[in-house]
């Protein structure tokens, strides 16, 4: 039966290769794999492949502040600026906090997403001006986490993927995923690819190519995972912050992570995790 899904997946949309992992509360109890990590040379998805996961990598940047606040070292409720003090948007408002941030409700709707520097796109927001105020308005932006990331960086004296590294992966057992990447990570790691015309609606039958491949180490989308090591990340976050008796983040500051703000701004995010009721279950 999972079998037959992954491969209703596969081909219901150009999808060159999938990798599934189940998993509850007490371990992974399937996994199946469907065709290839690189159409080209036929390689075919393995246990081991390893995905660029890109924006789910703002949850596990998410879960890295929460434990930053538990060790004392951010104030989710502090100004950006407190730690960034080149920060400055709206000519020198303060107003941006970082749970702002992580909620994306910073009023930040644009940024240098071109840049491939997290640093240099992080100051080219210095004096910004946000298109709402503050805590008013929900805008996807992956320049708030990049912002983020370079918090993760000044106040652990770190690098974002050490950081994350040292405070999620490792103590998850996610051995086989990193939170940067980078060119010596290409022989374990699937292809992405894009729609071959850009000039036509991407229907499910549309051809592929490659997409091309740059190294990549900001918040927004920093981390490659397997799909086991995926699933090890669900089941922590099914046991609400802890994973087979080790606790990653405390149970209040999880609570936060997964409780969406009153008012309806935030359109059902809490900080860095989308949360719908389906059939009664959270």
């Amino acid at each position: 039966m999972l079998s037959e899904l992954a491969e209703q997946l596969r081909t219901r949309w150009p999808v060159p290769g999938i990798a599934i992992s189940v998993v509850d509360g007490t371990g992974e109890s399937a996994f199946v794999t469907a065709g290839f990590a690189n159409a080209e040379s036929g390689a075919p998805v393995s246990p081991r492949t390893r995905f660029e996961i890109g924006s789910i990598s703002k949850t596990f940047t998410a879960l890295l502040l929460g434990i930053l606040a538990d060790e004392g070292k951010v104030d989710l409720d502090a100004a950006v600026a407190d730690h960034l003090p080149w920060f400055a948007p709206n000519g020198g408002s303060r107003a941006i906090t970082v749970r702002h941030l992580l909620q994306h409700t910073s009023g930040l709707v644009a940024g240098a997403d071109a840049l491939p520097d997290a640093a240099a796109r992080g100051y080219a927001l210095r004096d910004a001006r946000t298109w709402a105020e503050p805590g008013e308005l929900f805008h996807y932006s992956n320049e708030g986490y990049n912002l983020l990331g370079l918090i993760v960086e000044q106040v652990t004296g770190e690098s974002l993927a050490d950081a994350m590294a040292g405070r999620l992966l490792r103590p998850l057992g996610m051995c086989d995923s990193a939170a940067r990447i980078t060119h010596e990570d290409i022989a374990e790691l699937a292809t992405g690819y894009r729609f071959l015309r850009d000039d036509r609606p991407p229907l499910p039958s549309a051809p592929l190519a490659p997409a091309g491949f740059f190294e990549y180490s900001a918040a927004d989308g920093n981390v490659l995972a397997t799909a086991s090591d995926l699933g090890l990340f669900a089941r922590m976050l099914l046991g609400r912050g802890t994973l087979d008796g080790t606790r990653i983040i405390s149970p209040e500051r999880f609570r936060q992570i997964v409780t969406v703000p009153a008012g309806g701004v935030s359109c059902g995010y809490a900080l860095g995790v989308d949360v719908e009721m389906i059939d009664g279950h959270t």
